[in-house]
């Protein structure tokens, strides 16, 4: 269960007329709305400027201690979008506190006549409540009953046994401070140390046997079945580190790239298995709204250059930036640029020599799109950079802001040689796949 409310909504409301004032509890509510949507979670009761939120009914998941905080989180950071605008517009700025709490509770009509609703009843309600009242603004606070229910996959602190209102014993509560770097039940494990794979050297050579057939393009399928609890994932995730190019893509962990579930080799080609993304791109966006306003752009740039300085951290690069690669996801009240598509993705510096050379793609041909390709990348110069990434990232700039994209004529490249910036002057292929010369 989930409390969230307004911190200091007093005082907001003598800053405001009411007219004024519903308008921004208005805009309060629907930000979290579709935060809790997001996560499945199911709003019972608005309370004034409060909100009391069911997790597990009357939809249930095996995760909906996590859903609760995950929204809860999701809510400070919507509210940072939203305060962006209620400050220019009518100069305030709205906190929250934020309380979950897991355990029984008895669900059904409460209420008389006309108005009845249907409310969980029990300690629970009272207890959510009271850790939100303790609670730091744009902060959360869980019971000792939820944390363990979390798995390993926030980054939480202690906050000792303070006596709560209404409750004869102290309780230990915890702040949720984000969320870690685990994407699964065994990276949570391994933060703590995994337990060595014993008497497995039979499987382990069959998966890579199996795998040195997929190099030599001769596909393969493998079944691994046994009890829960034998290390059927752990030895997959054993096999997994050993295979360099297939590994590349994993290293990436940022909000603003799009996560590689899985990825494997077919028939001699490298097949990726993409988080999915729900949202528009940004060619689709221009052709639908036109060019953005300046502002909104920016915010846009600085999302794309933390997800590819974090690529550039990596050792990767990713090659083909440009709109038709880059989708805006809503997060309720803001945006959340995602970088999409690594397929063209390459290892550079220390991570190419230890993933065995990079040789994510074929070699001797022209990857990227004309447009969007710095001078040096489309002369097919050796080898490219991670300056080629922001080459694409300012023309990708360039046409958010003038709705086209920037003229590509005479320049000099970053040696200071003159150079064309049109296609390469040297028949090269600019594909992966083979085509005709001079394509």
């Amino acid at each position: 269960m989930l409390f969230c409310d307004l911190v200091d909504s007093t005082v907001l409301a003598s800053q405001l007329d009411p007219e004024d004032l519903r308008e921004v509890v208005r805009a309060y509510q629907e930000t979290c709305a579709k935060v809790i949507a997001r996560f499945e979670g199911h709003i019972a009761q608005y309370l004034g400027d409060g909100l009391l939120v069911y997790f597990g009914y009357p939809l249930a998941h095996e995760d909906d201690a996590q859903r609760a905080v995950r929204a809860g989180l999701g809510i400070v950071e919507a509210l940072g979008q939203l305060n962006t605008r209620l400050a220019q517009e009518r100069g305030v700025h709205l906190a929250v506190r934020l309380g979950v709490h897991t355990g029984l509770v008895v669900v059904g009509d409460v209420g008389g006549g006309t108005r009845q609703e249907q409310l969980a009843l029990g300690e629970t309600p009272n207890l959510t409540a009271r850790l939100q009242s303790i609670a730091a603004p744009n902060s959360l606070v869980i019971s000792a009953a939820t944390l363990p229910l979390l798995g390993g996959f926030f980054a939480c602190q202690s906050l000792g046994t303070p006596l709560l209102k209404g409750f004869a014993q102290p309780l230990d509560v915890y702040r949720v401070l984000s969320e870690s770097t685990a994407r699964s039940r065994l990276d949570v494990a391994a933060s703590t140390g995994l337990t060595p794979l014993v008497g497995r050297e039979q499987e382990i050579g069959l998966l890579r046997e199996r795998w040195e057939h997929v190099k030599d393009g001769m596909g393969q399928v493998v079944l691994l079945s046994g009890e829960p609890g034998i290390g059927k994932t752990a030895l997959v995730e054993m096999f997994l580190a050993e295979v360099g190019e297939a590994n590349a893509l994993r290293m990436l962990d940022h909000p603003n790239l799009v996560a590689a579930v899985d990825v494997f080799v077919e028939a001699g080609y490298l097949f990726l298995v993409m988080e999915y993304v729900r949202g528009r791109t940004l060619t689709k966006i221009l052709a639908q709204d036109g060019r953005m306003q300046p502002r909104r752009a920016l915010v846009i740039a600085r999302q794309l250059l933390d997800g590819v300085g974090h690529a550039h951290s990596q050792g990767l690069i990713h090659r083909d930036l440009k709109p038709d690669n880059i989708m805006l996801v809503d997060m309720g009240g803001w945006e959340r640029a995602k970088i999409v598509d690594f397929g063209l993705v390459k290892l550079i510096g220390d991570a190419e020599a230890a993933m065995g050379g990079g040789k994510l793609t074929s070699t001797g041909l022209v990857f990227g799109t004309p447009a969007y390709m710095a001078p040096e990348q489309a002369r097919g110069d050796a080898p490219i950079d991670a300056r080629c990434d922001i080459y694409s990232l300012g023309a990708t700039l360039f046409e958010l802001i003038g709705g086209r994209p920037p003229h590509l004529g005479p320049g000099r490249g970053h040696d200071g040689q003159p150079l064309d910036h049109g296609l390469p002057r040297r028949g090269r292929r600019l594909t992966a796949r083979p085509g005709p010369q001079g394509a």
